[in-house]
């Protein structure tokens, strides 16, 4: 079941919609790490972004794609964008959806 984000956005409703999203297309395979991991933990800090690991991946760019996919369902969404970002050490995903943003910075 795909969680529903809440209208108008929030970064705070991003991050849940991330969070989930990723747990049922990646599984054990996307590893949350950094300040969304200690608020899991309930030692909660500020954040701008959800840092993952993910395993296995051959490639930064097969990671790229399988974002690609999961996170353009927002874009079906009015006034969303999302944009996907191989660079040297890491995939970057930006998520806009109304005035609410955020960054899932990864690596593979």
């Amino acid at each position: 079941m795909k969680p529903i984000l809440q209208r108008p956005a929030t970064a705070q409703g991003l991050f849940v919609w991330v969070l989930h999203r990723f747990a049922e297309a990646f599984e054990e395979h996307a590893v949350v790490k950094g300040g969304i991991a200690l608020a899991l933990h309930d030692c909660p800090r500020s954040t701008t972004d959800i840092d993952y690991v993910f395993v296995p991946f051959d490639s930064k760019r097969d990671l790229a794609r399988e974002l690609r996919r999961v996170l353009g369902e927002l874009e079906e969404l009015e006034g969303a964008r999302v944009r996907v970002e191989v660079h040297s050490k890491m995939v970057r995903a930006e998520l806009n959806v109304d005035e609410a943003a955020i960054l899932c910075p990864t690596s593979a």
